[in-house]
């Protein structure tokens, strides 16, 4: 009865359950500007759908975003980590045009597509910095997102710019620059970001979040006030948890504390 056998459909289900895979996105929004980004996910998972936004002036290839987005994929979630428009590469438009509000529109267009890509009907939102902020001001009115990850989250959107640059010279030209490790670059922000960015109330929002929310950041934070993040944890009224990563900075400096923000959200997902 000799030869070669081939691979059964029951043989290839086995092979591929639990295979790492990755895909590019392409979503338009309001305005017709493409955002563009990457879902990651294990096949055969049912894993909940995770959104994940990054900080201002980067992309959905910052490190912290990526590496979370790669460790909660291989726990079985369903990630999409995505630039928004007006950010620096990646998507259209120009960061001069950069706003709070049309970031928040970007990451809800990301959530619908992601919800109908996957068949959910709640999802996990994470943010960093300025994704942060955009996370929180979403959550407190959308019911689909059932829990909440804070990272290096901006607070007092005011202090934060003021403290940082020469008001008179930004709203005279219109724009400041801001250095953007990502793509080694010095890149101009629009002082309309500054000007609407500023009418959002954090504590509002804060205090309309019911799910669990995690807030986490490090010990050696030196771009944001540390008291903000405290004030972000103390605000909530929502399940919560506090976590500080020893000798971090606001990027967390390096893989290795990255990891052990991995496992921090990790730990806190399967925590049911």
């Amino acid at each position: 009865m000799g030869g070669k056998r081939g691979l059964t459909a029951i043989h290839v289900g086995i092979c591929l359950k639990n295979y790492h895979m990755q895909q590019k996105i392409a979503i338009k929004n309001k305005k017709g500007l493409t955002i563009r980004g990457i879902r990651e996910w294990q096949v055969g998972s049912t894993g909940q759908t995770v959104v994940l936004c990054h900080g201002l002036g980067v992309t959905h290839q910052q490190l912290q975003i990526k590496l979370v987005a790669e460790a909660l994929a291989r726990e079985g979630y369903d990630t999409y980590r995505f630039t928004s428009t007006n950010s620096i590469g990646g998507s259209d438009g120009s960061m001069l045009n950069f706003t709070v509000g049309g970031y928040i529109n970007d990451i809800r267009e990301v959530i619908n597509y992601a919800l109908k890509k996957t068949g959910h009907t709640h999802c996990i939102l994470a943010g960093y910095s300025i994704g942060a902020m955009a996370s929180y001001i979403i959550t407190a009115s959308d019911k689909r997102i059932n829990r909440l990850i804070l990272q290096g989250p901006v607070y007092n959107l005011r202090r934060e710019i003021e403290n940082g640059v020469f008001m008179p010279l930004y709203k005279a030209l219109g724009w400041m620059w801001r250095y953007t490790h990502t793509y080694r670059r010095w890149a101009r922000i629009g002082y309309n970001f500054y000007k609407e960015g500023i009418k959002y109330k954090p504590d509002y929002y804060l205090k309309k979040i019911k799910c669990p929310t995690l807030v986490v950041y490090g010990t050696k934070e030196k771009i944001l006030d540390k008291d903000g993040f405290r004030s972000i944890y103390n605000i909530l009224t929502s399940p919560k948890k506090l976590v500080e990563i020893k000798d971090g900075g606001h990027t967390l400096r390096g893989e290795k504390r990255i990891n052990i923000l991995s496992k921090e959200v990790i730990n806190w997902l399967n925590d049911k």
